[in-house]
């Protein structure tokens, strides 16, 4: 059993124990020149992990079009935080391990899209629009 202690964010975490059955992570790799080599299996995974989230997102928009379609565009807004990212944090290596799978944080973003359809000249048969699009 192994513990080690982290900070994210300046918010610090109380202390994670990495346990399970030895038995199922360690073994006898043979031998080079000799020596008897042993291995390692599978990740370090904290106790306290919870599953990683599904993004919360939160979106609005307005279409619009007008001049029997030739002008037409659309305006949203939206948020999404993913909570609860599991990531690889750096331990000890006399824990078998260079690092331990546990949950980092949330990532945030926030943005604008905007799109612009214009169709000058259409016909029976043919038609070219031109689209601009901006994301910020």
């Amino acid at each position: 059993m192994w513990s080690t202690s982290s900070s994210c964010g300046g918010a610090t975490r109380k202390p994670a124990i990495i346990s399970g059955n030895p038995s199922h992570r360690y073994g006898t790799g043979g031998s080079w020149g000799g020596v008897a080599m042993g291995t390692i299996s599978g990740d370090l995974i904290d106790d306290n992990i919870r599953p990683g989230a599904s993004p919360v997102t939160k979106e609005a928009g307005i279409d619009f079009r007008a001049a029997d379609n030739r002008i037409a565009g659309e305006f949203t807004v939206y948020s999404k935080n993913h909570i609860n990212q599991i990531q690889p944090l750096p331990v000890l290596r006399s824990t078998g391990n260079p690092y331990m799978l546990t949950n980092m944080g949330s990532v945030k973003s926030n943005g604008i899209e905007a799109a612009l359809t214009v169709t000058p000249v259409r016909t029976k048969d043919w038609r070219k629009p031109y689209r601009k699009y901006h994301h910020f």
